[in-house]
């Protein structure tokens, strides 16, 4: 439905590198505005992605907050201006929290600097930059 109504499309993909990537290729022109969000899949698949599809971005939940080791190196082999943060609010919960909102946000970039050993402001300047990318806005 994004694509005839000319909106990004968001693709929430669980356990399916390969059928995705087969169905993306099959219906989506190589340029359009993709988010893939709350991010579980594959480095290979990430790579993929972001070279087959130009303006794809990949939603990366609170989830980098925990002590996950894949989630974390998905954050670091991931370009910055690949990115997108999230916290798939109420349901993935970062480190130390119940539940996810839209305010932990300045967490998840603070995990991210850490991670990428960039500065916090650099990483939230981009994420402004990635989100007009994608959205317009």
């Amino acid at each position: 439905m994004a694509i005839p109504l000319g909106y990004p499309l968001v693709v929430h993909s669980r356990a399916a590198d390969r059928d995705t990537l087969r169905v993306l290729r099959r219906k989506v022109p190589r340029d359009w505005k993709m988010h893939i969000h709350s991010f579980r899949g594959s480095i290979q698949f990430m790579e993929a992605m972001i070279e087959e599809f130009p303006n794809a971005y990949i939603g990366l939940p609170g989830i980098v907050t925990m002590a996950d080791p894949d989630a974390q190196e998905l954050c670091r082999r991931c370009p910055l201006e690949k990115l997108l943060l999230e916290t798939d609010s109420p349901y993935l919960p970062l480190m130390g929290h119940t539940y996810s909102h839209p305010g932990l946000i300045p967490e998840v970039i603070r995990k991210v600097a850490e991670l990428k050993a960039v500065p916090e402001r650099e990483v939230a300047a981009m994420m402004r930059r990635n989100v007009r990318a994608v959205y317009g806005i």
